[in-house]
């Protein structure tokens, strides 16, 4: 199903999915996958179209964005549309008040929010605000700086 909507899966992929999604007698629970996937769009149609229900294609980018303005524009829509400040949640994080958190704590405060990324996206993040002298560290005021310009004009 999923080749012909031209989303192939490997060998690998395919056991990887078998991993998750089957059970016991060997099935996969193709609804849960698709629901996961967020791949395919679930429509129930009216009694004129005569289908009961389709499913249709659904874009997803699993690259993410490819240049840092990009990135920041996607963070700031998702930022914007929920409301989030992330300041606080950032200073959670920073007993010490210093501006910065090591990465991994800057990428779990995301995600907490979440803000889903891409690793390429967290990897481009992190090198775009880190330290200039301890590259495993983010600086988080900078970044909430930028973010927070959206809430200002």
């Amino acid at each position: 199903m999923l080749t012909l909507l031209k989303y192939p899966l490997t060998a690998e992929d395919t056991a990887l999915v078998a991993k998750i999604y089957g059970n016991h007698a060997g099935e996969i629970r193709y609804a849960d996958f698709l629901k996961d996937a967020n791949c395919l769009t679930y429509t129930i149609h009216g009694p004129v179209t005569g289908a009961k229900s389709t499913y249709t294609k659904t874009f997803t980018d699993f690259q993410g964005a490819s240049t840092c303005d990009d990135l920041m524009t996607k963070i700031k829509n998702i930022v914007k549309k929920d409301g989030i400040r992330l300041r606080e949640f950032f200073q959670d994080h920073d007993i010490l008040r210093k501006g910065y958190l090591p990465k991994m704590k800057f990428r779990n405060v995301l995600h907490a929010q979440k803000i889903q990324l891409t690793p390429q996206e967290y990897d481009r993040l992190d090198n775009a605000f880190a330290q200039p002298n301890d590259p495993t560290c983010v600086n988080y005021v900078n970044f909430n700086k930028e973010i927070e310009n959206i809430f200002t004009e």
